[in-house]
């Protein structure tokens, strides 16, 4: 739980920092994510995938479940970045 706290705290600070440097505004930024489906794929990619990396490395779940998840995770984090616009 406290990787997790610690890694939501991270991601969060770098969003911050990132929409504070940009001279554009929070709206040139945050329309083009939310159109283009990056924000559910970094959410994906930086709090489900180490979830589920960290319940098989305690035994929460087995290994054939966790990996089931990764592949169906990695099929719609690349699938959707290859989908045609």
């Amino acid at each position: 739980m406290m990787f997790l706290v610690i890694l939501v705290g991270m991601v969060s600070a770098l969003v911050a920092v990132i929409l504070w440097a940009n001279p554009q505004g929070v709206e040139g930024i945050i329309k083009p994510m939310i159109e283009g489906r990056t924000i559910s794929r970094t959410i994906v990619l930086f709090l489900v995938i180490p979830a589920v990396s960290g319940l098989a490395l305690l035994d929460k779940i087995d290994g054939a479940t966790a990996a089931s998840v990764l592949s169906a995770i990695a099929g719609y984090v690349l699938g959707s970045s290859s989908a045609a616009p």
